[in-house]
C-alpha cells in the first residue's frame, strides 16, 4: 500500500474519489437537501424582484421625459398666448382710438345738423 501512495497519481485519485464520496455524502445530508431549494429560490425572488425595480425605474425614467417634453411644450403655448395677448392689446388700443375718432366725427356730425 505505501508504494501505491507513493505514487503521485495514485494519490491524486485517491483524493479524487474522497472528494466524489464527501460530496455524495454531503448532498443527501437533510440540512442541504432542504436548505439548497430555499436558498436558491431566495436567490430567483430577489433576483425577479431586481429585474422589476430595473423595469419600473425605466418606465419612471420615460414617464419623467415625458413629462419633461409636456412642460416644455406647454411653455411655448405660455409664450405663444404672451404673443397673442400683446397683440391684442395692440387691437384693443386700436380700436379705442377708432371709437375716439368716431366719437368726435360725431359730435361734428350733430354741430353741423
Amino acid at each position: 500500500m505505501n508504494t501505491t501512495m507513493n505514487d503521485p497519481i495514485e494519490q491524486r485519485v485517491k483524493t479524487l474519489e474522497l472528494k466524489v464520496e464527501f460530496l455524495e455524502n454531503w448532498k443527501n445530508t437533510p440540512f442541504i437537501q432542504v436548505t439548497l431549494p430555499v436558498i436558491l429560490s431566495i436567490f430567483l425572488a430577489t433576483s425577479w424582484n431586481n429585474f422589476g425595480f430595473t423595469s419600473i425605474d425605466k418606465r419612471f425614467d420615460s414617464v419623467e421625459k415625458g413629462m419633461n417634453k409636456l412642460s416644455y411644450r406647454i411653455g411655448k403655448v405660455e409664450n405663444r398666448l404672451g404673443k397673442v395677448e400683446n397683440r391684442l392689446g395692440k387691437v384693443e388700443d386700436r380700436l379705442d382710438k377708432v371709437e375716439n375718432r368716431l366719437g368726435k366725427v360725431e359730435v361734428k356730425i350733430e354741430r353741423l345738423n
